[in-house]
């Protein structure tokens, strides 16, 4: 009879210890799952991060180019008939702001939705700018006067809100990629 007990004490504890280690390798194997999972996000946390940065960086340099283009035209003259183009400044400047368009069109699908906005609104502002300038040169045919000197100060309106329009897509950028976080650096 002790041989017996002997053997089922024996036996149980070769079965508790069996239990035991599976039990000790499944929530070991598990916390690494949970460790390697967290990194792959962290991962994809800063690629996506990246991403953003280039995109947006992009976007500020398709601005500034179109910036250059829209301050030529502005210091265009008019044409010298209603309709006819001040000078090459329009051709160039329409283009620019397309190229802007499509950084624009990039910036909104990465997103976020603040960002996404404030792309469109630096856009929108630069073909208003744009838009107006023609207006004025359409308007004051045959001028000696710069366009700028020629526009009101309501149509001087659309270059101040195009200046806000950067300044408000720069602050939701950095937001958004986590420049003006506490703590970061």
């Amino acid at each position: 009879m002790a041989d017996l007990w002997s053997a089922a004490i024996g036996a149980g504890s070769a079965l508790i210890g069996v239990a035991l280690t599976g039990g000790f390798n499944l929530l070991k194997g598990r916390q690494d799952f949970r460790e390697k999972e967290a990194e792959r996000r962290e991962q994809r946390r800063v690629m996506h991060r990246t991403t953003r940065r280039d995109v947006y960086l992009e976007a500020l340099r398709a601005y500034h180019a179109a910036d250059r283009e829209i301050q030529d035209l502005l210091r265009a003259y008019p044409g010298i008939a209603p309709d006819a183009p001040a000078d090459p400044a329009f051709g160039e400047t329409e283009a620019a702001i397309l190229v802007l368009r499509e950084a624009c069109a990039a910036v909104v699908l990465e997103g976020p939705d603040l960002v996404s906005e404030a792309a469109h609104n630096v856009w929108t502002s630069c073909l208003d700018v744009y838009t107006t300038a023609a207006d004025v040169s359409n308007s004051n045919p045959g001028s000696t006067s710069r366009i700028f000197m020629l526009m009101t100060d309501e149509q001087s309106e659309v270059e101040y809100a195009r200046h806000h329009a950067r300044g408000q897509f720069i602050r939701a950028a950095s937001d958004a990629i986590g420049g003006r976080a506490p703590n970061f650096y």
